[in-house]
């Protein structure tokens, strides 16, 4: 599977993580990738991932606010498989090399757009940072529960620019598949706004139905208790290491609260009689701190061992980088390679 894409030919001339996570994907089975910088280089460079996302191309500078470097960049394209492109849309359009210019000169180029907001609209011309298409998205606004007050909230963890970047790695692969039955290219395109919706959990659609409807959103603070939920929640245990649960389904959680020797001991108290889903936010937050004080009893290996006993609780350990690539389910799938 590494050479899976061998002969495919990708001028890759985004700039930070979120295209370079999508081109390094692609140069990991096999396509040759060749980065267009900027004199001075790509500017993200300097972030502590970089290496991550740099991996695996060749690299080449050419200064594309000038004729000359235009000029240069036209045959590359004309021979390309791939081009990915990256930023507002006017970028690729000052560059000479937005689809429909790129399309003409190359009619079997595969030309991949990533954009803040989408080709097209009001915000279409904003800088593409993701706290900036979170916050206009009303992401923000979700964590409202989990801070215990009003008002937005910044999620350090970029998951726009990661299901954006598997977002074009997706899309070029089906059109490269396409281009094989048909020998035409096509525009891919995916946005830092369309990516956050598999993060979404309905909270942006209903900000929009309440809006065209003109009815108010319930108050965030009325139901359910803190986030986060006890369903999915992160566990501090005795040596310091954090485990993280997804027993999202009600036997699941049960099997938890078994695990850890606290079912038997809520069922007796009149309050948990009901099933979780029902607690009021009362009863969520008395069980919550039951939980976090029972899980500081042992370490994150002794939980981890009764959890694989029990056979039927869904909870793993968090890990560095490093330590994930010893994980048993990515090394029994194959997925750890070594890449010099």
């Amino acid at each position: 599977m590494p050479d899976v894409l061998a002969g495919i030919r990708i001028l890759d001339l985004t700039t930070g993580p979120v295209g370079g996570i999508a081109t390094a994907v692609l140069a990991d089975f096999g396509a040759d990738v060749v980065k267009i910088e900027p004199p001075g280089g790509d500017r993200f460079r300097a972030l502590a991932a970089a290496p991550l996302w740099l991996r695996g191309k060749r690299s080449g500078v050419l200064d594309l606010m000038t004729d000359a470097g235009r000029a240069s960049l036209a045959p590359l394209v004309a021979t390309a498989d791939v081009l990915v492109v990256s930023g507002p849309p006017g970028r690729a359009a000052r560059f000479g090399v937005d689809a429909d210019r790129a399309l003409a000169a190359n009619p079997a180029l595969v030309h991949a757009s990533i954009t803040p907001f989408g080709p097209r609209g009001p915000y279409a011309a904003l800088p593409g940072y993701e706290g900036i298409v979170a916050a206009k998205a009303g992401r923000m606004a979700v964590f409202a529960r989990q801070l215990r007050r009003h008002g937005p909230g910044f999620a350090a963890v970029s998951v726009a620019s990661h299901a954006c970047a598997m977002g074009a790695v997706q899309g070029v692969l089906a059109a490269l598949l396409a281009r094989e039955r048909t020998g035409r290219g096509q525009r891919v395109e995916t946005s830092l706004l369309q990516a956050l919706l598999p993060y979404d959990l309905v909270s942006l659609l209903l900000v929009q139905l309440a809006e065209r409807e003109g009815k108010s959103l319930p108050d965030p603070f009325a139901v359910g208790g803190d986030m986060p939920t006890l369903n999915y929640h992160p566990l501090f245990t005795k040596d310091g290491r954090w485990l993280q649960c997804g027993n999202l389904l009600e036997h699941l959680f049960l099997s938890f609260l078994d695990a850890i020797d606290l079912l038997s001991e809520l069922l007796a108290e009149p309050r948990f009689a009901q099933p979780p889903a029902n607690w009021d936010a009362e009863t969520v937050e008395a069980a919550r701190d039951r939980i976090l004080l029972r899980v500081r009893e042992r370490t994150a290996d002794d939980w981890m061992a009764r959890f694989h006993a029990n056979g039927n609780v869904a909870a793993e350990p968090v890990l560095t980088p490093r330590e994930a690539l010893d994980h048993p389910d990515l090394v029994a799938n194959g997925s750890v390679i070594t890449l010099h």
